[in-house]
């Protein structure tokens, strides 16, 4: 256990030397720049900071948009629903309709034939 501990001591601390040595070669960097160099620098971090607030701006656009067309699908698939009774409604009407029509359809079939027997039958006793 105490091995263990010992290593993971021993990693932390060469992570930090390496870390330490970063920022002092980086400070070094800075320091070595010229006048010019260090302008530029400033330059191109305020360019940097206006692309980054671009970017968070485009990203809460990105989160509106997304809430919306979010609330639209909500919206839309509540108006699916409501079409899918109105079609079950409209069905099942037109099938009682449709029934009736052949009922109907059948009743005048019956009439037509009847009237043509009876007209044949005028025709020819007289």
């Amino acid at each position: 256990m105490s091995e263990e501990t010992g290593k993971e001591e021993e990693e932390a601390k060469r992570q930090q030397e390496m870390e330490k040595m970063m920022r002092d070669g980086m400070n070094d960097a800075l320091k070595r720049l010229t006048k010019r160099g260090r302008m530029e620098l400033a330059c191109l971090m305020d360019a940097s900071k206006g692309s980054i607030s671009g970017l968070d701006s485009m990203i809460a656009n990105l989160r509106a948009m997304r809430h919306r067309c979010g609330n639209q699908i909500e919206s839309d698939q509540k108006e699916i629903v409501e079409i899918d009774k109105n079609i079950a409604r409209l069905s099942a009407s037109q099938k009682k309709c449709a029934t009736r029509k052949r009922e109907n359809e059948k009743e005048r079939d019956l009439m037509q034939h009847s009237l043509k027997h009876a007209v044949g039958a005028l025709t020819a006793s007289s």
